[in-house]
């Protein structure tokens, strides 16, 4: 809702005098910009207006936004509430900061789960910072530049790592060429979704390197469990199909009928943001581990190589 011109966290941080941490929709637009709001009409219609809001900032630069709304014929709400809703504020942002961090805490220890699969992993926000990598991303996959944001090492890469993420899309994926000393590789980008998605990570982006490689392969339904947000059964399934197996095939291999396969089949589609098996197959080809962390000691790969709990990552 606070995402126009007139409704920025900006308007929120610095409105007003300092008296009170809520400030009403009113007191921050026009009469003119109100009635071409389209989030204030859609309230109207529904008997609902009088909004307040406050920004509550969060480490990371981001900021969250709380508001509150009541029906029209209530009234606006008077500065007496407003002080008391003031006087809960620090104990709203305290929350929000613990959960800010407990989701990220949450986030970064999904990099943790791919690295025991041996997939160098990064997790990013939109303006291209990393927030964090595993021990399998070395600076020979993934560089950085000033302000800690990501870099391909190719201009034609790295533009469309910069477009994809401004985008909005499930998944993508990019084709670095080699650059020496940097290997050639396919970098996919996964959005936090589903279930693991939370309030506070919406901005996350989960991007991954894999080997360039023509040989077949069946990626472990941990991984795409881990990266996609596949169920067991799902995963299982497309690990089933990446072969290029018809569906009825693998729903055999997978013990399940064809039509509970399709199904699935659906889920998977939605959840990589593929529209056809060949596409899903092209991806899955594509999800394929290092054999040992590029450009560092041979050492470091000891605990990161270890595969014991894999296979329960999903089930």
């Amino acid at each position: 809702m606070w995402q126009r011109r007139e409704r920025t966290a900006s308007h929120l941080l610095h409105a007003g005098d300092g008296t009170w941490d809520f400030h009403g929709v009113e007191d921050l637009m026009s009469p003119g910009r109100l009635v071409e709001d389209p989030v204030h009409q859609a309230y109207r219609e529904a008997g609902l207006g009088w909004q307040i809001g406050t920004a509550i900032p969060l480490t990371g630069g981001n900021t969250l936004i709380l508001s509150f709304e009541r029906e029209l014929a209530a009234g606006r709400h008077d500065p007496t509430r407003l002080r008391r809703l003031a006087g809960l504020r620090p104990h709203l942002q305290r929350a929000a900061s613990i959960a800010a961090e407990a989701s990220h805490r949450r986030a970064l220890g999904g990099l943790d789960v791919l690295g025991t699969l041996a997939v160098p992993a990064a997790l990013l926000e939109r303006s291209g910072r990393v927030v964090g990598t595993n021990p399998w991303m070395t600076p020979l996959l993934l560089a950085t530049r000033a302000g800690d944001r990501a870099l391909l090492g190719d201009a034609h890469a790295d533009a469309q790592l910069a477009a994809m993420l401004r985008g909005r899309a499930p998944a993508c994926t990019i084709a670095v060429p080699a650059r020496p000393p940097h290997p050639a590789r396919i970098v996919q980008l996964t959005a936090v979704t589903g279930a693991a998605l939370d309030l506070f990570v919406d901005d996350l982006v989960v991007l991954v390197v894999n080997r360039v490689d023509g040989a077949s392969w069946q990626p472990a339904p941990a991984l795409l469990c881990a990266l996609h947000d596949l169920s067991p059964a799902e995963s299982r399934l497309a690990a089933a199909l990446a072969d290029g197996s018809s569906l009825a095939l693998a729903a055999q291999r997978c013990g399940i009928r064809t039509s509970t396969a399709r199904a699935y089949l659906e889920q998977i589609f939605r959840k990589t943001n593929c529209h056809r098996q060949a596409e899903l197959v092209s991806l899955l080809a594509h999800l394929r581990p290092f054999a040992a962390p590029v450009g560092a000691a041979d050492d470091a790969a000891g605990s990161a190589h270890a595969q014991p709990g894999v296979t329960g990552i999903c089930q």
